[in-house]
């Protein structure tokens, strides 16, 4: 690309200069984008829980209304209507919960709570609903133990490096025998 670092004129120090600042410049847009295009996709998703939120509670007003209504004989059988129970929200995929959990946990460098995952990915605009969002988190962890484990007493972390502060290790990095090292009772 460059010629010898001694060979080097004036005008390639000044070219590599400028375009030093212009990569950094466009580093720090793209920065940017990435701050606003996360704040516009959080924005989304409460919206979205809002009128989520509205069709509920309409689904359950129509149901009321329909249970207070008197049946006649002329009309025909109602048709069953859906309730607010019977529309779910959709989570997001699991996957990109791990994932998002993995970097959380590589963020703090150790193992994470339920709850401080949960945090932390509301933190990042993942919302995750359902009766008990904060069991339906652990149900996606808990299916993806591949990915990600909970180390009892201490909170979630990947599978592949060893926690000896949790007493868990991993053997054989090649063969990748995970085990949990367990206090012996005397």
């Amino acid at each position: 690309m460059f010629r010898n670092p001694k060979q080097m004129s004036s005008i390639d120090i000044e070219n590599s200069l400028r375009r030093r600042s212009e990569i950094r410049a466009r580093i720090q847009s793209i920065n940017l984008e990435i701050e606003r295009l996360r704040r516009e996709v959080a924005d989304a998703r409460q919206e979205l829980g809002y009128i989520e939120g509205v069709i509920d509670a309409s689904y359950r007003e129509m149901a009321r209304f329909a249970k207070s209504q008197p049946a006649s004989r002329d009309s025909a059988p109602a048709k069953p209507t859906t309730t607010a129970s019977s529309v779910s929200t959709p989570n997001p995929d699991r996957q990109e919960v791990v994932t998002a959990a993995l970097s959380l946990i590589a963020e703090a460098k150790r193992p994470l709570s339920r709850k401080r995952i949960f945090d932390g990915l509301t933190n990042k605009g993942i919302t995750i609903s359902g009766k008990d969002p904060l069991m339906v988190l652990s149900t996606m962890l808990w299916r993806t133990k591949d990915r990600i484990i909970r180390l009892p007493g201490f909170g979630y972390w990947p599978p592949e490096k060893p926690y000896p502060k949790a007493g868990y290790f991993v053997e054989g990095a090649d063969q990748l025998k995970l085990r949990l090292k367990t206090p012996k009772s005397n």
